[in-house]
């Protein structure tokens, strides 16, 4: 039997990355999700001594965290597949899962990414700017979000395919030329992508990529926030 650790950090990220898919696996190097679809992944590299573990899988983050949240200073065993979870008065038994029933991080996305020094846009995106955005989409029922550039200003549009509402929100950024890239629609339908990210300020860079002689648009999103000299969190995105 081994003891578990999860530090502060890593559990917040974990409770945010449950929302993009609740299945991962936890380990010491990294934490790791991706969207059911395949179009969103995140990846939160690990300062060392945050995470403690034997590798195991679990099918739902969100339960596990549940059962810790009920407890009072837990403390966290992993044996023979099985977690058990205490405190001075409860003890939990909870199941994981095997780890090749559970996705596992692919580096292409961001090997492809890190190759490439075609840059198109480069911007920031504040909590103020999420907030604005998401309120936006939500009360206009807008289904479509682009990146864009026009005329030097970097800015998000969103619409609705329907009723021809948009809006416009202007961001700090810079591009190589007048250009537009679309975000593409979630597991659910929703383009809300930036409802499903860790809040705090994001860094964002699209760049186009050769991908066996095809060029594609890939985002990558880090929240600045999180990030430091020993550990970094990022998101990855196709764009069309």
């Amino acid at each position: 039997m081994s003891e578990v650790k999860i530090g502060k950090k890593a559990m917040v990220v974990l409770s945010s990355f449950s929302k993009i898919n609740p299945e991962m696996r936890l380990k010491e190097d990294y934490l790791y999700t991706k969207s059911v679809g395949g179009g969103l992944s995140g990846i939160y590299e690990l300062q060392n001594g945050e995470v403690e573990t034997k590798e195991f899988g679990v099918s739902s983050m969100t339960d596990l965290l549940s059962v810790l949240h009920l407890c009072k200073e837990p403390t966290i065993e992993y044996d023979d597949e099985v977690l058990t979870v205490k405190d001075k008065s409860k003890k939990f038994t909870y199941l994981t899962s095997p780890l090749e029933t559970i996705d596992e991080r692919s580096l292409a996305g961001q090997t492809l990414f890190e190759q490439s020094e075609n840059v198109k846009i480069s911007f920031v995106v504040d909590e103020t700017n999420i907030q604005d955005l998401n309120a936006a989409m939500g009360k206009l029922n807008l289904d479509s979000l682009k990146i864009a550039s026009e005329d030097g200003v970097v800015k998000f549009i969103a619409s609705n395919s329907i009723t021809e509402n948009s809006v416009a929100l202007n961001l700090e950024g810079s591009a190589s030329e007048d250009c537009s890239f679309e975000f593409q629609k979630g597991d659910s339908g929703s383009v809300q992508i930036f409802s499903l990210l860790m809040s705090g300020i994001y860094s964002c860079q699209v760049r186009e990529v050769d991908y066996n002689g095809k060029s594609l648009f890939l985002i990558k999103m880090e929240n600045t926030s999180v990030s430091d000299g020993e550990s970094k969190l990022f998101y990855l995105s196709t764009l069309s």
